[in-house]
């Protein structure tokens, strides 16, 4: 009976952990990035006026780049070299004194000539009201074809 009660006494500390952690302003601010990443995906995925969405995310250096034009001309060229994305996730989540980077990695539903999986990288700025976003960018992943060796 011991057992049991100290294996679920176990069970219940690692469980309360967990979402003690989701909690904790690191929690918050990725959950902010993860937001604002999803917007700069949706922009470049799906046909619609996200501009404004993701200028609300943008540093105010990014957002003087970043014009309604240039973000339609982006998402017509990611719906050229990928097709309809089809799924994403995070996959790596970088700290560091001054930023943070998230990476995602998007499996695309490829037309002839397409690439499959494509990689999301997201950098922001620490900054005391909430994470803005400082770079993005889009590259393609080379899957390396069965049997084939690296020299």
């Amino acid at each position: 009976m011991k057992k049991l009660f100290l294996y679920l006494l176990l069970v219940m500390l690692v469980a309360l952990h967990g979402a003690a952690l989701a909690a904790t302003p690191d929690g918050v601010v990725l959950g902010a990035q993860e937001k604002a990443a999803e917007k700069v995906v949706t922009a470049l995925t799906t046909d619609g006026n996200y501009y404004n969405s993701v200028m609300t995310a943008l540093t105010k250096k990014l957002q003087d780049k970043v014009t309604a034009d240039s973000l339609k001309q982006m998402r017509q060229k990611v719906a050229a070299n990928f097709g309809t994305m089809k799924e994403i996730k995070l996959v790596a989540v970088e700290k560091f004194d001054q930023a943070d980077r998230l990476t995602y990695l998007a499996g695309f539903i490829p037309e002839k000539g397409q690439v499959k999986l494509a990689r999301f990288v997201f950098v922001f700025t620490k900054s005391e009201d909430k994470p803005l976003l400082t770079e993005f960018g889009v590259t393609p992943v080379e899957i390396p074809k069965p049997g084939a060796a690296a020299k």
